[in-house]
């Protein structure tokens, strides 16, 4: 440590601090510099702490530079960056480095004359963020570069006084300093900081970013030894109690009220606190130490007040009407008690030695007094600028503000106006808003006309929307665009249209608003150009157009996008170019267009690069993610997601912040990172700011991606919050498809079911296949598989309850729904479910395709997905997947125990309860422990056709019986163990395989032997279709001339065969026609099939009753028979039957 260092410092009672203060200097010196915000009361020793370090830091070799934020009011945006950056200038030629940073060279140059540029800022399209990010980004650099030579001290005083850009700017800053020789002191008044809740709000998020180094009043013990130096002597302990328990140890306030005794003569009153009542309010305390001074002093300090908290001597004599020489005796005067401090070089600046003198000061002043002063500096400003104002207008916008009241309205409204335009050009969006606003409040009184008036909402709303301030933009373009419209303005109205449709579309849902905003803006194009040339507003109109209508007309929104597209080549602008590809990209959203998809975002991104439209090519860069994530690439996904997640967090872009926030924390969850994710969501609720419809979007990536929320302490909570999405938005299926799910799995059957019918018919006969739908078919099959392991008997999915009340009808209508969605789905079976921009995901569309197969019975099919869902769940490291892939994967096997498969499924088993344990899925791993408790296999039964005779065994012995129908009905349903089978299934299902539910028409059975097709439909429906028809004619024929066979062979028991099935067939036939041949409706075949099956199965089960008792009571009681059959063996006691 040096010796400068080690000597007594001359702030008394802050050690601690100035030890931790000392510790983040020399972490700066090695390269490990941070920010450090100190914070307190008004009078607590903030700047006198920013005092001492800024002293210990230049007897280190730092360079300190000073930025202190204007109090008064006035300040341009960036002020304290901009002293900053001009102390730096005076240690360091900024030019060469400034000429460095192209295209931000004009910005930071601007921000060391503090004069904005020309030309910039101005377009109400996208946020202009990537110019921020640029500005930023270049000031760091430079700092950088200047820290390089020399470490870097920068101490910002007052923070609750800085605009919103300059604290975005810090922000930004801070993030970046760990590896620099650059350290940031930022004082902070705390409690008293800034009303405006964006500016508290990123005040706040400084502490996150750096340390929080809070003050505290002194104890008693070094207030009185304040207090012996300021009177130079010691004082009464009783004084200095008394003083101590009204000042609560802040140094100011000793420092006031000591030199107030001092002036009173009260320091050695005895038994002063019953003698003197020491002042409890602090601007009292100020003005007992004011009153004693000469009247002209104390009115050259109030006109000095209203100049600010620092001012130029020679602004002050012209406002306060005296000559120079004069104003300088009187400030000296107050300089000598205490009140001012002097400028360190003759033309520089006065400032009062603590902002609360100044407030004293001012709210002293009588209205009339105040607006008259302000008129005079106002006038005195323009007077000595002349046209030279561009640095002034945000100060002579706050004066003739001030000075409104009494008239130059006009005036106010002008300076306002282009101190927002200032702003805005150096991207202070806060700032421009609030001087926006200040215009819009004396519009009136100012005589604004309408075009002014629309012109001035405009540029508010894009300022509001840059911002961050979405809710507020979106009332503001709306009343814009009724004020464009009162105006016939086809300019204005474009402009309107466009820049409400930047506010975030809500997730699959139409805006009919906006539609009708762009609608009425084209027409309006339409009629002012009618035989001019393409326009860059009527392209981006409609490109803007067929985004929002993707979700109600998708074949119009791809339409409109490909004119769009066209239109834009003819212009010749890459930036149109882009903008319009982009809205292209948006409309082919849906699972089957990736590779295009892919391969377009790419040129937007170099288009949008090379017309410096960086906003576009973020958005183009968001959505290559998503493409990226549908096809599995999750190795170069996570680079674009690092490089978005980067750039935008250091912008603080809020559109772009959220994007990258939402897909890391479904990243997180996909690998169960749930920690991660919980923090990522947050942030991503955090960066949404004002933006209801993000609020939304979050819990619409958590609801698909987050498999916790199946597990019981969460299944209710997330099913009403399921049912609130539903009914707020009725128009988004994939709300009702996760509540869906939620329902079954909560064991509200009956609700799920009616769910799952209903929307399995929207989904499936959709013809448009969008951005929701692949996640949508993933949730239903996932519900409908769990509704049919309800049945008693039926597999395990998902943790299903056992419903004991079925229908037969309700079987079936569970299997069909099943069994129609895994025929959707099949063609992406290698596929990751991936919903939309949010990139919600489910997982890999194979494990929807298994838990289908397990419900359906088709186990090998089953086996087969759910062995390449672990596997892709594997590979992608999707652990909450891989174990409940694994679960059901454990199940299946132990279903179709097949030679090797209990064993196998007792490893994934173990590795799946292992899982899902270790990431706390607590059903999850419940289920699996579940499937080790499973009974042992009763016995197994072998039913096998031997050419025109049947054997059946069991454990015991085997029985040989002649080929009869029911003994197809028998195989078929014994094949399909715990599964409704619709008796028409079982009529035409002679040489088919069992399971009676085929690929094709879930609304069908189709024996492939023959092409027999039975139609199920309502009750309304015709009983046979055409080709039903002339398929059982055919049958009816080839049975004839089998008929014939038997007889000539004098197999008598077949010729009973055939002639019953002959009969059922010509019943059926006769059945589907009415008189005059029309159709019959389906309950009278259905029930004629019924009948037959009975009896068939009947008769069949007691021959083998009659041969081997014990197999068939089996048969008799687990065999159920109606419109539905099926085979449902006691769950404890299990049977693997054998079908050869």
């Amino acid at each position: 440590m040096s010796a400068a260092r080690q000597g007594p410092g001359s702030l008394l009672g802050r050690d601690t601090e100035i030890a931790e203060l000392e510790l983040a200097l020399d972490g700066a010196v090695r390269s490990r510099g941070t920010l450090v915000v100190v914070t307190g009361e008004a009078g607590i020793g903030k700047t006198r702490l920013s005092d001492e370090t800024a002293a210990r830091a230049g007897a280190m070799g730092f360079m300190v530079a000073w930025g202190r934020c204007w109090e008064g009011g006035g300040a341009p945006a960036y002020w304290p960056w901009i002293q900053v950056l001009r102390t730096c200038a005076t240690v360091t030629d900024l030019d060469p480095l400034v000429a460095k940073f192209d295209p931000a060279g004009a910005h930071l140059a601007s921000l060391v004359r503090g004069v904005a540029p020309k030309g910039r800022g101005d377009g109400d399209g996208a946020y202009p963020e990537h110019e921020r990010f640029v500005l930023f980004d270049a000031l760091t650099r430079l700092l950088a570069e200047v820290a390089a030579t020399r470490p870097l001290l920068v101490i910002l005083d007052d923070l609750h006084a800085a605009d919103a850009a300059s604290l975005r700017l810090l922000q930004f800053l801070a993030r970046g300093l760990r590896e620099l020789p650059l350290m940031v002191v930022g004082t902070t008044r705390d409690p008293g900081g800034p009303a405006d809740p964006e500016k508290a709000r990123l005040l706040g998020k400084l502490h996150q970013d750096g340390r929080r180094l809070a003050l505290s009043g002194l104890p008693a013990t070094v207030v009185g030894l304040l207090m012996r130096d300021r009177a130079g002597r010691a004082l009464d302990q009783s004084l200095v109690t008394a003083v101590h328990a009204a000042t609560s140890g802040n140094p100011f306030f000793v420092d006031e009220i000591v030199r107030l005794l001092a002036a009173e003569r009260l320091l050695d009153a005895r038994g002063l606190q019953e003698a003197v009542r020491l002042p409890q309010q602090l601007r009292e305390v100020i003005w007992r130490r004011l009153d004693p001074l000469p009247e002209p002093v104390i009115q050259v300090l109030s006109v000095a007040a209203v100049l600010g908290r620092s001012f130029e001597l020679t602004l002050l004599a012209d406002v306060a009407g005296s000559e120079p020489d004069a104003v300088l005796e009187l400030l000296g005067s107050a300089a000598a008690q205490g009140l001012l401090e002097e400028p360190a070089a003759p033309a520089g600046r006065w400032t009062f030695r603590h902002g609360l003198i100044r407030e004293a000061l001012y709210h002293e002043l009588s209205t009339a007094s105040r607006v008259r002063l302000h008129r005079k500096a106002a006038q005195s400003l323009e007077a000595e600028h002349g046209q030279q104002l561009d640095a002034r207008v945000t100060l002579l916008a706050h004066h003739y503000l001030q000075a409104a009241a009494g008239g130059d309205a006009d005036k106010a409204v002008s300076y306002a106006w282009r101190a927002g335009d200032a702003a805005k050009a150096v991207l202070a969006f806060e700032e421009a808003v609030a001087q926006y606003r200040h215009a819009q409040e004396l519009a009136d009184q100012a005589g604004l006309d309408r075009r002014q008036r629309t012109e001035l909402m405009l540029a508010m709303a894009a300022a509001q929307t840059r911002s961050g301030a979405f809710t507020a933009a979106q009332g503001s373009w709306e009343e814009a665009m009724s004020m464009a419209r009162a105006t016939g303005q086809a300019e204005h109205m474009a402009r309107a249209a466009l820049g409400a449709s930047l506010q975030g579309m809500l997730f699959g849902v139409t805006d009919t608003s906006r539609v009708a905003f762009l609608e009425e803006a084209l027409a309006a194009q339409d009629v002012q150009d009618q035989d001019a040339a393409p326009t860059a507003a009527r392209t981006r109109l409609l490109a803007r157009l067929a985004a929002e209508l993707y979700w109600s007309d998708r074949e119009r929104s791809r339409a409109l996008s490909e004119e769009a597209v066209a239109l834009a080549d003819s212009l010749d602008d890459d930036a149109v170019r882009a903008y319009t590809l982009h809205a292209l990209h948006y409309a082919q959203r849906g699972p089957d267009a990736g590779p295009e998809r892919l391969a377009m975002a790419a040129r937007i991104v170099a288009l949008a690069e090379r017309a410096h439209d960086t906003e576009i090519a973020l958005a183009a860069r968001a959505a290559h993610v998503v493409d990226l994530f549908e096809v599995g690439d999750l190795d170069v996904m996570d680079d674009e997601l690092e490089a978005l997640s980067e750039r935008a967090g250091r912008l603080q872009h809020p559109a772009f912040r959220w994007y990258a926030a939402v897909y890391q924390m479904v990243r997180a969850l996909l690998e169960g990172r749930f920690e991660d994710a919980d923090a990522l969501g947050a942030a991503a609720s955090e960066a949404s700011l004002q933006a209801p419809e993000f609020l939304v979007g979050r819990f619409f990536a958590e609801a698909v991606s987050d498999l916790r929320e199946l597990d019981d302490r969460a299944l209710r909570r997330h099913g009403n919050r399921l049912e609130e999405m539903a009914d707020r938005y009725p128009g988004v299926f994939l709300w009702r498809c996760l509540l869906a799910l939620n329902r079954a799995v909560r064991g509200q059957i009956g609700s799920a079911r009616g769910d799952v019918t209903v929307l399995t018919d929207q989904l499936l006969d959709q013809e448009r296949r969008d951005a929701h739908w692949l996640v949508g078919c993933c949730l239903l099959a996932e519900a409908a598989a769990v509704l049919s392991a309800a049945r008693p008997g039926g597999p395990d999915i998902g943790g299903a309850h056992r419903q004991a009340l079925r229908s037969e009808r309700d079987d079936a209508d569970d299997l069909s729904a099943a069994t129609r969605l895994a025929d959707a789905l099949r063609p992406y079976a290698d596929r990751l479910a991936v919903a939309g921009r949010v990139a919600a995901c489910r997982g890999s569309v194979s494990y929807a395709l298994g838990v289908v197969g397990v419900a359906t019975g088709a186990l090998d099919v089953a086996i087969a997905d759910l062995d390449q869902a672990a596997a892709s769940h594997r590979h992608l490291n999707a652990r909450p997947h891989l174990a409940r892939s694994l679960v059901a994967l454990a199940g299946a096997l132990e279903r179709r125990a097949a030679s090797g498969d209990r064993a196998r499924s007792t490893t994934v088993r173990r590795e799946a309860a292992a899982l899902a344990e270790e990431l706390g899925l607590d059903r999850l791993a419940g289920r699996a422990h579940a499937l080790a408790d499973a009974p042992e296999l009763a016995w197994e039964g072998v039913l096998r056709r031997e050419g025109e005779y049947w054997s059946i065994a069991d454990d015991a012995r085997v029985v040989r019986l002649k080929d009869a129908r029911g003994l197809h009905h028998l195989a078929m349903l014994l094949g399909s163990p715990g599964q409704a089978l619709h008796a028409l299934d079982l009529v035409v299902g002679r040489g088919g395989r069992p399971g009676g539910l085929r690929g094709g028409s879930a609304a069908a059975s189709t024996d492939p032997a023959d092409g027999l097709v039975v139609r199920r439909g309502d009750a309304d429906d015709a009983v046979l279709d055409l080709q039903a028809k002339a398929a059982y004619r055919r049958r009816l024929g080839q049975l004839v001339e089998l008929m014939a066979a038997a007889e000539r062979s004098g197999d008598q028991d077949r010729l009973l065969e055939i002639r019953a099935e002959s009969q059922a067939l010509e019943e059926a036939l006769a059945g589907a026609q009415g008189l005059g041949g029309r159709d019959r409706s389906a309950p009278n075949a259905a029930e004629r099939a019924r009948v037959s099956v009975r009896k068939a199965l009947s008769t069949v089960l007691a021959r083998i009753t009659q041969a081997h008792p014990a197999l068939g009571e089996h048969l008799q009681a687990t065999i159920r028979t109606g419109t539905y059959c099926a085979y449902e063996p006691d769950p404890l006691a299990p049977v693997r039957w054998r079908i050869e």
